[in-house]
């Protein structure tokens, strides 16, 4: 058990956390938070995994591997061998 408060700055779906499926979607958020899924449409809330600063941030680095995004950023491919492409995320406020 870890033995720190647990500071949340990301989180990645459980397809590519629990089952292997590769990360084809990553979201840098405004306010920072990262989010790493696998690319479906359609996530349930308890579908994510939350990823600590402290005790996560190995795999954070690994995950953001290959494409460097700026807050308010996304970036998308269809399969690892596959380019990232950058996106802008709606400012905040915004609708998309």
């Amino acid at each position: 058990m870890s033995k720190h408060a647990h500071d949340f700055v990301g989180c990645i779906c459980n397809h590519c956390a629990e089952e292997g499926a590769p990360i084809a979607q990553i979201i840098h958020h405004h306010d920072g938070f990262w989010e790493f899924t696998c690319g479906a449409e359609e996530h349930d809330e308890d579908a994510f995994i939350g990823l600590c600063s402290a005790c996560d941030a190995q795999a954070i680095k690994s995950h953001k591997a290959g494409v460097k995004l700026a807050a308010g950023e996304w970036a998308s491919r269809d399969d690892k061998s596959q380019p990232w492409e950058i996106f802008l995320l709606p400012a905040e406020g915004e609708e998309e």
